[in-house]
């Protein structure tokens, strides 16, 4: 059975090119790490906010058509069922309707030979496969049409004014946007600074507020619906207050302690917002359900993390803990290129695991999984002992090994389960704009391991540096 090939986002053709796709895995594997690893060692890691807010928005829009996906498979089921409860409800009608005349087919059946009952039966069961194979190809072509986004966020507007240009659209509106932007930041600058505090905080949080208005808008314009757009501005701008928040009290000292709002108080908010929006936009509970499930779960698993992030980012970091944040991210960037290295592997040269296969374990996909987990662990476990050996033992113990162990492992697991997040939405990578049945990692897929990591990691080197 050939499958209807899905339409092309709206992105698609940019991002299709053979350049582009040999471009993204080196700059995801060599120049962003380079770039964070210098800017750590520099002591300017509090830039990496900029970076921050392009990263939130392209891995927050990957996430909303994943779980637009999703949802669009869970809600197809509860369509089915409701409309096979009801053809049950009148079948059971007819048969009332026909049980008078039941008796005089059942004596017409038994007077039947047992030849022509036999000749009925394989007719029947031969009728029968026939009707599951259609009805399975069926389903599968049904389930793919609902699961196919037939418009995104911004296409109403740009088919009436830019003539079906997604990216004039998209441009024009962040351009406004981060005007608003600039403008209030420019009003609020007597209101919230005063005249003797210094001017880099100003300066700092305009730019930031201009380019995640610019970011988010642009990127949210390319979301399934207008309602989703809405949330991935809301993600945006909780992780603008919880950073700005931040480094306006450890860089400026315009913000006392008292004043510091809690991230998890931002965070909450967010997803009020969200549950809000969601039960106004949603005519269907189910469906509101669904939505607001995945928006607050993008929340917790995609933003907190960031915010997190940017806590350490924006601590002052003296030479101590500079070099142990870089030695965090050294170990979760070897255990990724280890992950990398064992899926070339198993495509490339699988006779290499012929030996460590366990027959034990039925399913191949279950064996491949467990082997890149153990490749990327001992890949991060190399970098640990390296690291130990060239400094010595120094400012290197025992507790914080176990630490980054644990950060690592419970990274690649939750690899795993955006492997399963894929397969749900009957995709091969989270970056949507890339042509169908691509393999190269989506931002959201190459961003999982880190999110999950710093989580872990985080209370650890916050207790020991900061306390």
């Amino acid at each position: 059975m050939t499958e209807r090939q899905e339409r092309p986002p709206p992105c698609h053709a940019a991002c299709s090119s053979h350049v582009l796709m040999s471009l993204f895995p080196f700059i995801t594997y060599v120049v962003l790490p380079a770039g964070v690893l210098a800017l750590v060692e520099v002591g300017d890691a509090y830039l990496l906010l900029f970076l921050g807010h392009v990263l939130l928005a392209i891995g927050a829009v990957e996430w909303s058509w994943l779980a637009f996906r999703i949802c669009q498979r869970l809600l197809l089921a509860v369509v089915l069922h409701e409309e096979a409860l009801a053809v049950s409800a009148a079948t059971a009608t007819g048969a009332v309707a026909d049980e008078i005349g039941q008796s005089h087919r059942t004596q017409q059946t038994q007077n039947f030979s047992v030849e022509n009952e036999e000749i009925r039966r394989l007719r029947a069961l031969e009728e029968q496969s026939l009707r599951r194979e259609d009805l399975n190809e069926s389903y599968t072509l049904l389930l793919n049409e609902t699961m196919r986004a037939k418009s995104f966020a911004i296409a109403p507007l740009t088919n009436r004014v830019c003539s079906g240009r997604w990216y004039l659209g998209s441009f024009v509106l962040a351009t406004v946007g981060a005007g608003v932007s600039l403008s209030l930041g420019y009003a609020l600058e007597t209101t919230v600074f005063e005249s003797k505090s210094p001017a880099s905080g100003w300066r700092m949080m305009v730019a930031a507020s201009v380019e995640a208005a610019f970011v988010s808008i642009f990127c949210s314009s390319l979301a399934p619906s207008g309602a989703d757009a809405l949330v991935l501005v809301v993600y945006q701008a909780c992780f603008l207050v919880a950073s700005m928040n931040a480094y306006l009290k450890l860089h400026v000292n315009v913000i006392t302690s008292d004043a510091q709002l809690d991230p998890l108080f931002i965070i909450l908010a967010g997803a009020i917002i969200i549950i809000v929006s969601r039960v106004v936009t949603s005519k269907v509970v189910i469906q509101s359900l669904l939505h607001v499930m995945c928006d607050v779960l993008g929340l917790v698993c995609i933003v907190s993390p960031l915010i997190a992030f940017v806590d350490l980012i924006d601590q002052t970091m003296n030479d101590q803990f500079r070099n142990q944040f870089a030695l965090f991210l050294l170990v979760v960037l070897a255990a990724d290129v280890g992950n990398c290295l064992a899926k070339q592997l198993q495509l490339r040269r699988p006779e290499v695991f012929k030996y460590c296969r366990n027959s034990q374990l039925k399913f191949e996909a279950t064996t491949e999984d467990l082997e890149a987990l153990l490749i990327s662990l001992m890949c991060g476990a190399t970098m640990i002992a390296i690291i130990y050996l060239g400094l010595n033992g120094e400012d290197y113990t025992t507790v914080e090994v176990i630490v980054l162990i644990g950060a690592i492992t419970l990274g690649q697991w939750c690899r795993l389960w955006m492997v399963h997040v894929r397969q749900m939405a009957k995709v091969s990578t989270s970056a949507f704009y890339f042509p169908e049945g691509s393999q190269t990692c989506g931002v959201l897929d190459r961003m999982t391991v880190f999110l999950v990591a710093i989580i872990v990691y985080y209370p650890y080197i916050k207790q020991k540096y900061f306390s």
